[in-house]
């Protein structure tokens, strides 16, 4: 990982404001300045480490001429991977779908 920059995703949302079909849709202006009581917000957090965003990093990133976009995307992948593993309520989420060998 080359590094990774939370202003590479407020230029992404920069990039996207003014279009009709957006890539990274999840990022809002809220999500990448947060107060300080809504930077303990789950919910604006998630916008930010979405797979979608990493999506629109790769996709993107090297048209807007990011630099560490895909340090960045590959970060939220991370994220996104961990907080999958983290947040479920049961050791055996996934049984009762025959989901054994889904890969995290």
């Amino acid at each position: 990982m080359e590094g990774a920059s939370f202003s590479s995703l407020r230029e992404l949302h920069e990039a996207e404001q003014s279009s009709i079909a957006k890539v990274a849709y999840g990022l809002t202006h809220k999500a990448l300045h947060p107060s300080n009581l809504e930077r303990q917000n789950v919910r604006l957090a998630l916008k930010v480490f979405s797979g979608f965003v990493s999506a629109a990093l790769r996709i993107r990133g090297e048209e807007l001429r990011l630099e560490v976009a895909e340090g960045t995307a590959q970060f939220i992948d991370v994220i996104v991977k961990w907080w999958d593993i983290v947040n479920v309520k049961s050791p055996h989420k996934g049984q009762r779908l025959r989901m054994f060998g889904r890969s995290l």
